[in-house]
């Protein structure tokens, strides 16, 4: 997951580049339908199709979000990934309302870790008195960040009452198929974007292909450890890929506030594993 957003990040077009991977992941999926049985192609309930609608729905919002993000002055993969990553901080709610799961007390408490982890981590200064002049959330990038995560949150409810209703590898599928089309509909509506659209497939095709594979691997492998666990805890293990997409846009890309953004995704992935353990 922290690997195809570093490839976004590094892209010129953040939408544009979503669509290609979108697009060659469809293309893999598609391709391996043809060798697959008809249980892990077709729907065995209508009601499939609405959760991978609204899932993708949701999470085409989230990548657009982040997408404004990374173009943001001052997004770095540093900063913006580690952000939309917060969606736990809404889950445990919405997971109660949703689907009756209860979290416990270290549960919130963790909550509350990842959201100071949140905070600091958009920090460009570091010193008690700088803290205190800078207690907001400061920043374009910052803030579109953080409604990526929020997105991010109503999309993983609705994976978990996708991944229950049917097999989670027809469902991954389907919600992958309904990002492209929307993705595709979200390039077709921009004049700039749609000139510009098969120039991305035929200029870096190599990375479209790359980042189509990493994305689909992301998305069955998130998607099974749903069907086999609580929303709560599936969606906060994978969110342990903040420390990681520090760690690419720090040593790999250059991004400046190196150490301050590092021990802010620790203290992410410690409010993480209270969730997880709680």
């Amino acid at each position: 997951h922290a690997a195809y957003n570093a490839l976004v990040k590094t892209s010129r077009d953040k939408v544009l580049f979503y669509w290609s991977m979108y697009a060659a992941a469809s293309a893999i999926i598609l391709l391996t339908a043809l060798w697959l049985p008809t249980e892990f192609t077709v729907p065995d309930r209508p009601v499939i199709w609405v959760h991978a609608f609204l899932a993708a729905s949701f999470y085409t919002l989230y990548h657009l979000a982040t997408g404004v993000a990374y173009s943001a002055d001052g997004g770095d993969l540093s900063l913006s990934y580690p952000l939309s990553t917060t969606g736990p901080l809404y889950i445990p709610l919405l997971a109660y309302l949703f689907l009756g799961e209860i979290a416990s007390s270290q549960t919130l408490i963790g909550i509350g870790v990842v959201f100071a982890g949140a905070f600091l981590i958009q920090l460009r200064r570091s010193g008690v008195a700088k803290i205190r002049r800078t207690l907001r959330i400061d920043g374009r990038a910052a803030r579109y960040a953080l409604l990526a995560g929020f997105l991010y949150s109503f999309g993983a409810v609705v994976d978990k009452q996708g991944v229950i209703a049917s097999n989670f590898f027809v469902f991954t599928s389907y919600v992958i198929v309904f990002m492209f089309l929307m993705l595709t509909a979200a390039t077709l509506t921009d004049p700039n974007r749609r000139a510009r659209c098969l120039e991305v497939l035929r200029t870096t095709p190599g990375t479209a292909l790359c980042g189509g594979f990493l994305l689909y691997g992301s998305f069955y492998l998130y998607r099974y450890g749903l069907e086999i666990s609580d929303v709560s805890q599936a969606a906060s293990i994978r969110q342990v890929g903040a420390l990681f997409g520090v760690l690419i846009g720090v040593r790999m890309l250059g991004e400046p506030y190196g150490l301050l953004r590092l021990v802010a995704a620790g203290v992410i992935v410690m409010g993480v594993v209270l969730i997880k353990t709680g």
